[in-house]
Parts: C-alpha cells; sequence; structure tokens
C-alpha cells in the first residue's frame, strides 16, 4: 500500500552528498481521489509526505533512525498532474543529534516546491557483543 501513496523510484545517493529520487503518480493514485474530480491535481500534503519519506530513507541507509520535526519555508510553485514525472533533490547538514535538510522537487523540469525540514537523529545504541 506505501508504493501506492508514495512511489519512491530510483532512490540514489549523489558524489556530493544530495540525495534523488523519482517518482510518477499514476491517474488512479489514492491521493488524487476527490482532489479534484474532472481535474485532479497532486495535494500540497502529498509533497510533505514524499519528503519526510525520503529524508528517513536516506538516514536510515546510514543506520540512523529520525523524526522530522519541523518542515519550514515551503513554498508551492506549481500544480502537478496525474503522471508528470517528479524528481525529488534533498541536501542535508546534519549534526550530532540533528539535520537540516533544504528540498526541491520539479515537475517536468520545473519547480513544483521546495523548502527546508529538521529532522532530529535517534542516538545510536550499539548493542554489547556477546562472549
Amino acid at each position: 500500500m506505501t508504493e501506492d501513496w508514495l512511489p519512491l523510484e530510483r532512490f540514489r545517493c549523489q558524489p556530493d552528498g544530495g540525495v534523488e529520487a523519482e517518482v510518477r503518480f499514476k491517474p488512479d493514485s489514492p491521493w488524487f481521489e476527490g482532489h479534484f474530480p474532472g481535474r485532479p491535481i497532486l495535494p500540497g500534503m502529498a509533497f510533505l509526505a514524499l519528503i519526510r519519506a525520503m529524508v528517513l530513507r536516506a538516514i536510515q541507509k546510514q543506520g540512523h533512525k529520525a523524526r522530522v520535526t519541523m518542515f519550514k519555508k515551503v513554498k508551492f510553485k506549481r500544480i502537478v498532474r496525474p503522471g508528470e514525472n517528479l524528481l525529488i533533490r534533498l541536501d542535508c547538514v546534519p549534526t550530532a543529534t540533528s539535520a537540516r535538510c533544504r528540498f526541491e522537487i520539479t515537475a517536468s523540469g520545473r519547480s513544483a516546491c521546495a523548502g527546508e525540514l529538521q529532522v532530529e537523529l535517534d542516538p545510536i545504541v550499539i548493542p554489547p557483543k556477546g562472549d
């Protein structure tokens, strides 16, 4: 079911430290139900859910757990319709206990949404080795 809601594809870490993923919402995606009949558009909440899922996945790949604590300076710049190709770019600056990330989502090559989010990292607990 998560794939229907958040279809992150081609998730990859970039040489410059950023993370990218591609997304394409099918016309029958649950995000478009009732939003709006006859002229469906991707709701703003879907953008934020994608970013949250992507940052948590990137942090998990590094062996950490985290939680998103705040979105800020979010700007929704254009309407996204079913079937458009989205590219998500995420750049994070980590500290010992948190990370501040900037993101941008482009649709068909044009900026659709951009902003920042704050992430709190859970402490890493290394289990003791058995004797």
